[in-house]
């Protein structure tokens, strides 16, 4: 089933990323635009799903080596149809900020693969539970938005609309496919150099830390993104509201990874058992390139949002062009050198994102990096404390995560506030209190 996400997520790329981020992105002609995207992504998908079904043997035993995902893949290929017949309609809610019908439609489309899967698996249905899960809610997600958003597709497609639509969807889609090779090229090298034992521990570190940072921006950025894409006119505007943002980033981000890295050791003993050891290492370096990589979450949608998708694109490809070589280096030696070399070259890529960024739209640099290093610094010395703390602390191991967890957060509040005088909660409130 993962096996089968994965080429199914791969696939979305093509259809999803691109011409939804261009749809947002639209200021005029908008039902034209909805049109031009519902009819391509549509037969996008009925292209991709008819290679997906016909392909699936040959998906199945070349990449993954087990038959069983070839019927999974087919079956899965319903998914990208569905997908693609609602993209639209995700587009315009968020285009028009109308993020709490979506958060509801989530909310009751999230939990139906859950309600589906659980009876089926209880029934025998082993792996098929969860495709039919995965089905079920797609299709819930697929009626609900239909009957949430007003938008009906016609036949209304302008020529010139269609063909400006395909220039920025085609940069942003090349984008997709460069970020989805770049998550996980780490992990291909990874497996081919370091072995199964090895890309376990490295795949569930960086999941782990993957969900403690997307908790936070995933929510984020489509709401950034649309805002900034009403405003794209207005560069004075978005000057200022990409500083915070970026501000933001370096607030929430650094303060989350300092803590996972201070507490990897408790998380691992606590969470998981003794075959599990060297996952500390790698959850905690792991939590802080993360940090560092999500200090330039916003980058790529502000190129977005000011109609120049290309500028990430081309960020990216030059970004592979180092990282690969590197990567395949670093793996033939240990997984510790590995984890470190990722953290050298997020730093170097975070400060060449933040440099282009300030070419484009005029960001203050100097600002930033004081910012980086106050933040950094705090967090750094509130942990150290911390620790040594929290080693005094004599009792259940799960207990002492959590204790220890509190009172970080507790220091880091602390210290942020007699520094920047609440400026973190001036920030965040003024991303949420603005609607227009």
């Amino acid at each position: 089933m993962t096996a089968a996400m994965m080429v199914v997520a791969f696939s979305q790329i093509f259809w999803e990323a691109g011409m939804g981020k261009a749809l947002i992105q639209r200021q005029t002609h908008i039902e034209e635009a909805a049109n031009f995207v519902f009819w391509a992504n549509l037969a996008v998908g009925i292209l991709i799903a008819g290679c997906l079904y016909q392909f699936a043997s040959s998906i199945a035993i070349s990449l993954f080596q087990d038959d069983r995902v070839i019927a999974v893949i087919q079956v899965m290929s319903l998914h990208v149809l569905l997908g693609a017949a609602s993209s639209v309609q995700t587009a315009l809610l968020r285009k028009s900020m109308e993020f709490k019908k979506l958060f509801w439609v989530r909310l009751l489309t999230v939990s139906a693969p859950g309600f589906a899967s659980i009876p089926l698996a209880l029934n025998g249905w082993g792996y098929w539970a969860l495709v039919a899960g995965a089905l079920a809610g797609q299709i819930l997600e697929l009626l609900v938005l239909w009957r949430v958003s007003p938008w009906r597709p016609t036949l209304e497609v302008a020529k010139s609309v269609s063909i400006q639509m395909g220039k920025f969807g085609g940069w942003v889609t090349l984008t997709g496919f460069l970020s989805w090779f770049y998550v996980w090229a780490d992990t291909l090298v990874v497996g081919k150099f370091m072995g199964l034992s090895d890309l376990g521990l490295y795949r569930i570190g960086q999941q782990l830390t993957g969900i403690a940072f997307s908790l936070i921006f995933t929510s984020i950025i489509p709401v950034i993104y649309s805002h900034f894409s009403i405003h794209q006119n207005n560069r004075v505007r978005l000057q200022l509201e990409t500083q915070q943002a970026i501000e933001l980033g370096i607030w929430v981000a650094v303060p989350i990874g300092v803590v996972l890295y201070a507490h990897s050791h408790q998380l691992e003993h606590a969470l998981f058992g003794p075959e599990w050891i060297g996952l500390a290492t790698v959850i905690g370096l792991m939590s802080i390139r993360q940090a560092f990589a999500s200090v330039t979450f916003i980058n790529g949608e502000a190129y977005r949002a000011i109609g120049k998708p290309q500028y990430e694109t081309i960020v990216l490809a030059l970004s592979l062009i180092f990282y690969v070589p590197v990567y395949w280096y670093l793996a033939q030696i240990d997984m510790r050198t590995f984890l470190f070399g990722r953290i050298g070259l997020v730093i170097v890529s975070m400060i060449a994102h933040l440099y282009l960024i300030s070419i484009f739209l005029k960001v203050n640099l100097l600002k930033i990096f004081n910012v980086l290093l106050i933040v950094t610094t705090a967090s750094s010395f509130t942990i150290m404390a911390v620790n040594y703390i929290t080693k005094l602390l004599i009792g259940n191991m799960i207990v002492q995560v959590f204790v220890s967890v509190a009172v970080s957060l507790f220091g880091l509040a602390l210290i942020f506030y007699s520094v920047e005088k609440s400026g973190l909660m001036k920030v965040v409130l003024s991303f949420i209190s603005r609607k227009s």
